[in-house]
């Protein structure tokens, strides 16, 4: 039977502050998800994809292009990452 190898004190620190991280990175995302702009502009862009999809379906590129172009903008500047 193998024996168990303890680990060193600079390992245990170091798993530790990464714990640390990704918990607040999760609160970030937490804190990020319960602002009113930020779901009234997922909200506009479920709807702007249902709209695209409806335009193709319509044989109607051009609109479709214009709501891609408009949700596009709006991921871009309500979701940027490391905001």
């Amino acid at each position: 039977m193998a024996r168990r190898v303890r680990r060193s004190e600079e390992d245990i620190i170091s798993e530790l502050k990464d714990k640390i991280r990704r918990l607040e990175d999760r609160k970030k995302v937490r804190d990020r998800k319960s602002d009113p702009v930020l779901r009234e502009a997922a909200r506009l862009i479920r709807s702007l994809r249902r709209a695209e999809r409806f335009f193709e379906g319509e044989s109607r590129i051009d609109l479709s292009n214009s709501a891609k172009a408009a949700r596009l903008s709006i991921e871009g500047q309500a979701f940027r990452p490391g905001e």
